[in-house]
């Protein structure tokens, strides 16, 4: 019931006291363009089932037959909007919160991209590594957006005076989504690799995965690179030091001597190597595999590789987060050379 004139016997109108404002729909539909404390006629309004209650400011709001009284401030708020959940998020509630980075793990594989450094092409000096990690389909092909990012932390002398069997650094690896999600740049793995002086089978290099999601810091376990004299063979021990995969591809492939010794950019096929894991609880089974994948030219100036890595199934998120680091740990053994148009290589053989 709309407030009568009785003087023209009609209902008033708001546009005769407010010609500039937009004018309030009588049916059962809302406007949603109007601003009630800016426009007070809320006059015989149906509000949608949707339509969130309104509630007054300081007073509480004094109802009366046909309406609310005229002149109420009215503290309105917009329908709530409808919103997507972007893949590397969870709902809960109205707040998305971050998958973890065990969950994103529980893939078919990843696609694990270095970064092309154009100062370390133009001036032959070792810059610190990084990598972006991706998803992938079963055939190694990268899908969606970033998972992680990965950067080494090192000294300049460590990295350009140390053969790569030697070298230390210690490595961040953080969330990632390539800017769609707020979470960027928050921590889920911490690395650390020890200076080693290794010869033949004396003190063999390795690296140590602390779980720092949240501030927390978790020892999950170490990865080791073993002694073989013709294969790139590396051992994965989970938290309680028990060895439960292994890693093992020969050096007689065309990619690991090419690698070595920068020799040809003719086809990607030549630049390919593959490694298999091995269940060790299976009897040494083969259940996943390792592909380094070959980027042309780029191989010839640049030390910058390309993996992919296809999980075992049935391998837990913690399993996965060591498969992970060894093929990091694989680039930093065998295929990190000293690049540039001055590059030679670092020599770091399978011995």
């Amino acid at each position: 019931m709309q407030p009568y004139d009785p003087v023209k016997q009609q209902p008033f109108s708001p546009q005769q006291f407010y010609p500039n404002q937009i004018p309030i729909s009588h049916d059962n539909s809302y406007n949603y363009n109007v601003d009630p404390v800016q426009n007070p006629y809320m006059t015989n309004i149906n509000l949608p089932a949707q339509m969130p209650q309104m509630q007054n400011q300081e007073n509480p709001l004094q109802q009366q037959q046909g309406g609310y009284a005229m002149g109420q401030a009215v503290n309105w708020q917009p329908p709530p909007q409808k919103q997507m959940i972007v893949p590397g998020q969870v709902a809960f509630g109205t707040v998305f919160m971050p998958k973890s980075g065990f969950e994103k793990l529980m893939v078919p594989g990843i696609f694990v991209k270095q970064k092309f450094e154009l100062i370390e092409v133009m001036t032959g000096c070792e810059t610190q590594n990084r990598y972006t990690v991706f998803a992938c389909d079963v055939a190694g092909n990268k899908v969606g957006a970033p998972l992680f990012k990965c950067r080494e932390k090192s000294g300049c002398c460590n990295r350009n005076c140390l053969p790569g069997d030697c070298r230390q650094f210690n490595m961040d690896i953080t969330h990632d989504s390539g800017g769609i999600l707020p979470f960027d740049g928050l921590p889920f793995l911490f690395l650390q690799r020890p200076f080693a002086c290794t010869c033949c089978f004396l003190n063999r290099p390795f690296i140590e995965i602390n779980f720092s999601e949240n501030g927390i810091n978790v020892y999950l376990g170490k990865v080791v690179n073993d002694f073989s004299c013709c294969e790139m063979f590396f051992s994965l021990y989970d938290k309680t030091n028990t060895c439960v995969y292994q890693i093992k591809g020969t050096i007689w492939q065309i990619g690991v001597y090419n690698r070595q010794q920068n020799n040809c950019a003719c086809c990607k096929s030549c630049q390919q190597a593959f490694l298999f894991i091995h269940d060790l609880r299976q009897g040494g089974k083969k259940v996943g595999i390792i592909e380094k994948r070959g980027r042309g030219f780029s191989e010839l100036v640049s030390d910058a590789d390309n993996f992919s890595v296809l999980f075992p199934i049935k391998a837990n998120a913690e399993e996965r987060t060591l498969i992970m680091v060894a093929c990091l740990l694989l680039d930093f053994r065998y295929f990190e050379t000293k690049g540039g148009l001055w590059g030679n290589n670092n020599n770091n053989w399978a011995f």
